[in-house]
């Protein structure tokens, strides 16, 4: 998980090219708790990408209570994030 947004950090500090160790910022929301994500905030993570489900279940418009689906692409192990495959979600964003 050492890239997301085109930006590398082993500690998932950067995401949607902000860097924050804590993955306080996600889609340029800052929140340390990661209540922000995808300019939406609840503190259980429930909204991403606008959708609401407390479970997470929901991530960029698609519904998998196993968070299988992210990015519109479907992988019981989290393995596809934006469309890329990788295992270790080393791949997020399209960057390698």
């Amino acid at each position: 998980m050492a890239l997301v947004g085109g930006i590398s950090n082993p500690d998932l500090a950067l995401v949607g090219g902000i860097s924050n160790p804590d993955l306080a910022l996600v889609g340029r929301i800052s929140n340390p708790d990661l209540t922000l994500v995808g300019g939406i905030s609840n503190p259980d993570l429930a909204l991403v990408g606008g959708i609401s489900n407390p479970d997470l279940a929901l991530v960029g418009g698609i519904s998998n209570p196993d968070l299988a689906l992210v990015g519109r692409i479907s992988n019981p192990d989290l393995t596809l994030v934006g469309g890329i495959s990788n295992p270790d979600l080393a791949l997020v964003g399209g960057i390698s």
